[in-house]
């Protein structure tokens, strides 16, 4: 199951990273913001996954992130271009950065936080 998220995180970052070049180009500001809000999004993921599994009243919070994941998954092509277009009036560098933390984290801290869950069994 670690060998499945840790594949799911490494395609939403690259899917991020291509989702915001057409707006704001392949720069050094976007990479940035995509490895950085994906090394948060493992951080914060991990620990909120910890905190969960050591409250031991998990099993409602674990489904809710999964399906809030999942759903975000699905409508983050539809939902990115309005979020895009926001941000575009921003600049490049405060845009890029408010632009993926509002697309991308919100789907690897709940991905994340679902993989600890899953590896506390074993």
């Amino acid at each position: 199951m670690a060998f499945i998220e840790g594949f799911l995180v490494m395609a939403i970052e690259l899917l991020s990273a291509r989702l915001v070049t057409p707006v704001f180009g392949s720069t050094l500001y976007v990479w940035t913001s995509v490895l950085g809000l994906t090394m948060i999004s493992l951080l914060s993921g991990y620990y909120l996954g910890g905190r969960l599994v050591s409250s031991g009243n998990y099993s409602k919070t674990f489904i809710y992130c999964l399906l809030i994941s999942a759903t975000w998954t699905l409508l983050m092509p539809f939902g990115a271009y309005l979020i895009l277009k926001f941000s575009l009036s921003i600049g490049l560098i405060l845009g890029s950065l408010v632009s993926i933390t509002l697309i991308f984290s919100t789907i690897n801290v709940a991905r994340i936080n679902f993989s600890s869950v899953d590896t506390a069994f074993e």
